[in-house]
């Protein structure tokens, strides 16, 4: 799913004609592509997870998933695979949901059990709704590339005595914009 739809993209950058729809759509998907990978998210979807944890510390009293914000939890279990195979499924009250960091933590004086894989969490993540400074960061990453499709990277040109000379810092590691990484950088995960 792109972060911002072809009509959104030329209403921000007054495009009127269709003769650049197909590179502009391109741009969308490189744009969207870059910011998913910096962000380490998915924009736009809702969907269900499944991870396991390592216990190494016996007073562990909470685990971050890699996924959020958390839309909702559908199973915490402690103990996992314990001797009858299962492990005990916390209940809502036993815990607290941080859904916009992705923490899930025990209420206090509980702690998960130590060992391998000791905790399973079932659960629901992602955000239908794109932040408005997701989308501005998108439409400013294409617009600067789409404005840059003739001469990417020039600053100036001179016949005479041909000299080029390239523009210097716009974009960051990943190809993106340092305003766009801005931007971006309040809604980075985690690692």
């Amino acid at each position: 799913m792109r972060i911002v739809s072809l009509d959104e993209y030329k209403g921000y950058a007054g495009v009127t004609v269709t003769t650049y729809d197909d590179r502009i759509l391109g741009l969308l998907d490189a744009a969207t592509g870059m910011i998913e990978a910096y962000t380490r998210r998915t924009w736009g979807e809702i969907n269900s997870y499944t991870e396991y944890f390592d216990i190494v510390d016996e007073y562990k009293q909470d685990v971050m998933v890699a996924h959020y914000p958390i839309v909702s939890v559908t199973a915490l279990v402690d103990d996992y695979e314990d001797s009858d195979g299962s492990g005990t499924t916390l209940d809502t009250e036993d815990y607290n949901i941080n859904t916009k960091t992705g923490v899930i933590s025990l209420d206090e004086d509980d702690y998960f059990t130590m060992g391998p894989k000791k905790v399973k969490v079932v659960y629901t993540a992602g955000a239908v709704t794109i932040p408005e400074d997701v989308k501005l960061a998108c439409k400013m990453q294409v617009k600067y590339l789409f404005d840059q499709r003739d001469n990417f990277g020039v600053q100036s040109e001179r016949m005479g005595d041909y000299s080029v000379t390239y523009r210097d810092g716009e974009a960051t590691g990943g190809g993106l914009i340092a305003t766009a990484v801005g931007i971006l950088k309040l809604h980075r995960k985690i690692l």
